[in-house]
């Protein structure tokens, strides 16, 4: 195990800003690290009443589902905005899906291999995040959506102008009861500009 080199990689994190944010020129916009805290928060406030989930394993989904971002950079694949340009010195071209998800895969192996066995636990619930095939992977990935949309929300209130296209693409994403209340509450906060 190298521990050291598992947390200067993971807290790269830290330091790199959130693609879209700055693409859409937000200002201090928040850091991937910051979008992981607050992710881990949502996961483990609102499902600690969930009794058909299984909270400590969607707490770690929530922590780890960004960390091959500080190898990668954080690639945004979007109609809109095609491809982000916070990759690290940009040294990838336009990606699909498809390759964008291979690309992230490789990092987090190799991320999780500092690890020795704790990184394979590590890497399954990142693969298992990446393919929502379980109760916990989707509610992590409810959360992340919900998540974005919040942090929308403040930067419209923040930056006194709409950033509408977050709530197109991310709110249809958020079908949870529970969340769809804060899907509302979210709403009605919104700046009437």
């Amino acid at each position: 195990m190298d521990l050291l080199k598992f947390f200067m990689e993971a807290g790269k994190l830290k330091r790199l800003p959130r693609s879209g944010w700055v693409i859409d020129k937000v200002k201090n916009s928040e850091s991937v690290a910051d979008h992981s805290f607050r992710l881990a928060l949502l996961v483990l406030v609102l499902g600690e009443k969930r009794t058909d989930i299984d909270v400590n394993k969607a707490v770690k989904m929530a922590l780890i589902h960004d960390i091959a971002e500080s190898k990668t950079g954080d690639i945004v694949i979007d109609k809109k905005w095609e491809y982000g340009p916070n990759t690290p010195n940009k040294k990838f071209p336009k990606l699909t899906q498809k390759e964008k998800s291979e690309l992230e895969k490789r990092a987090f192996e190799e991320i999780s291999s500092l690890l020795g066995e704790q990184g394979k636990e590590y890497f399954e619930l990142w693969k298992e995040f990446e393919e929502r095939k379980s109760k916990e992977s989707g509610f992590v990935n409810q959360l992340d959506n919900l998540e974005t949309v919040l942090q929308a929300m403040e930067y419209e209130l923040q930056e006194k102008r709409k950033l509408q296209h977050y709530f197109d693409y991310y709110n249809k994403r958020v079908t949870d009861p529970a969340m769809l209340k804060i899907l509302e509450e979210i709403e009605a906060k919104r700046p009437d500009l």
